[in-house]
């Protein structure tokens, strides 16, 4: 083991969900002491109730952290891979659209088995002590020390740490303490929309009611549902729905309201879950919410990761990605930094954050790109993209591979992604093409995007520059 990084530094990680329990392993691995702490039970022993999102979304950037601690191999074999979407057009017809090429695919992981999985390899480095049922009631910056509330027990204790950090997720003990401070901006944001997951059982003969090698989308404007598929050979339905209004999560409480609801917007769906109205009575309804948040350090001894500093809405299934790629970042600047934490904490934010508000940004924004994938242009305008990538290579990629099939920094995805998506407008707008063909595409590569891709920071921020 590398000398630098086996200081006798007592860390603690606030928070063992798959952040937290990622980032303990990558300390751990390079000899720091670390206490891991989590207000919920141990889930390998105990189911933890609270409608946490069953099914996960890992693609590359996901993955790349993972190799970091030798689990990619190991956690892709226990998940399914998705190369495609098939949108379901309420005329009946489906549109199905590859996410990537070549094989590139997202894949579907079970919350429970992913983050069991970084507590075994947490533990198995010999550093990483766990403390279950224990919450963090107060927090003492300038001390580093923390009062700890074991359930367990019933009575609290202190605990001082040479540094602090905090990954216990969008409610954060520690980010509020941080947020005490003077010139503090803590930002949360909670859309109006909400969602409520139901499941497609397996059918009479155990085996998938609907192709497993897509994810499914029923656009409907305002409001969409997603199904991914399980290891189980069942899918996770997510229902993506105002909270309040007429129709609405709220208002959807009896067994008729929900019946005509699923009948007229998602028959086909209704009738591959029998008990869909019990389901959606029984389930509870999941908020979503938006962070963004300065600083994410304190004097350099405790720190914000994860969605303890930047939850983004779930649009682009992206949020677990986006936080294992925070320690991917964190861990490359333990090496440049030579191990040196004060430097790592400082550091970590100001290189990250301009990331992790780009992607927040880009999640709300495809919201509204899922609920009008039923319109007649969405499908050309897919159909452009994949054709200018097909010619121009990385000088031309579409928003989604970038986001989940790079390592693009994310706000360089933001950065392009606007001037493509100005350019696609422009030309659909000026040559309302009947069809698209390759000639078609030399065409207006030449006339419309060429130039453009020449310039130097054509965008700033997504502004035009003249």
């Amino acid at each position: 083991m590398d000398e630098r990084f086996t200081r006798k530094e007592r860390i603690c990680i606030v928070g063992a969900g798959l952040v937290g329990s990622l980032l303990s392993i990558i300390l751990g691995q390079r000899g720091y002491q670390v206490d891991l702490i989590e207000k919920r039970c141990d889930m390998r022993k105990e189911d933890i109730p609270g409608g946490r999102t069953i099914a996960m979304s890992l693609s590359h950037r996901g993955f790349e952290a993972l190799s970091l601690v030798g689990l990619k191999d190991y956690i892709k074999q226990h998940t399914v891979a998705k190369s495609s979407r098939m949108v379901h057009l309420k005329d009946g017809t489906v549109h199905v659209q590859e996410y990537g090429r070549d094989g590139q695919a997202i894949h579907t992981i079970n919350r429970k088995f992913i983050n069991s999985a970084l507590l075994d390899k947490a533990e198995a480095t010999g550093n990483v002590n766990t403390y279950f049922e224990s919450q963090c009631v107060n927090l003492n910056l300038d001390k580093q020390e923390l009062e700890l509330f074991n359930k367990q027990t019933g009575k609290c204790d202190f605990r001082q740490y040479d540094r602090i950090i905090g990954a216990d997720g969008v409610f954060s003990k520690v980010a509020n303490e941080i947020a005490k401070q003077e010139q503090a901006n803590f930002e949360r944001f909670s859309p109006e929309y909400g969602y409520k997951e139901l499941v497609i059982p397996t059918d009479s003969e155990n085996n998938w009611k609907l192709n497993n090698k897509v994810v499914h989308v029923w656009p409907q404007g305002h409001f969409n549902l997603v199904a991914l598929p399980n290891t189980n050979k069942t899918f996770t339905c997510t229902l993506f729905l105002k909270l309040n209004g007429e129709i609405s999560l709220n208002t959807l409480n009896d067994h008729k309201l929900i019946a005509n609801f699923f009948n007229k917007h998602f028959p086909d769906v209704s009738r591959l879950i029998p008990n869909y109205c019990e389901q959606f009575m029984e389930n509870p309804v999941s908020k979503i919410y938006s962070l963004k948040c300065a600083p994410w350090q304190y004097r350099n001894k405790v720190l914000l990761i994860g969605d303890a500093c930047h939850a983004i809405a779930p649009f682009f299934a992206m949020g677990m990605n986006v936080g294992f790629e925070d320690c991917t970042v964190f861990e490359s600047l333990i090496t440049k930094l030579d191990g040196d934490l004060d430097k790592v904490f400082d550091e970590f934010s100001r290189v990250r954050k301009v990331d992790t508000d780009a992607i927040a940004d880009l999640s709300l924004q495809n919201f509204t790109s899922l609920g009008t994938s039923d319109k007649s242009n969405y499908h050309l305008k897919w159909q452009i993209n994949r054709l200018l990538w097909n010619k121009l290579n990385n000088d031309w990629m579409p928003l989604y591979p970038m986001i989940a099939f790079s390592s693009i920094p994310l706000a360089e995805v933001r950065r392009r992604s606007t001037l493509q998506a100005y350019l696609i407008d422009k030309i659909i707008n000026e040559e309302n093409p009947s069809e698209v063909t390759d000639q078609w595409i030399d065409y207006i590569h030449t006339k419309y995007i060429k130039d453009e891709l020449e310039k130097k920071n054509a965008y700033t921020n997504g502004v035009l520059e003249a």
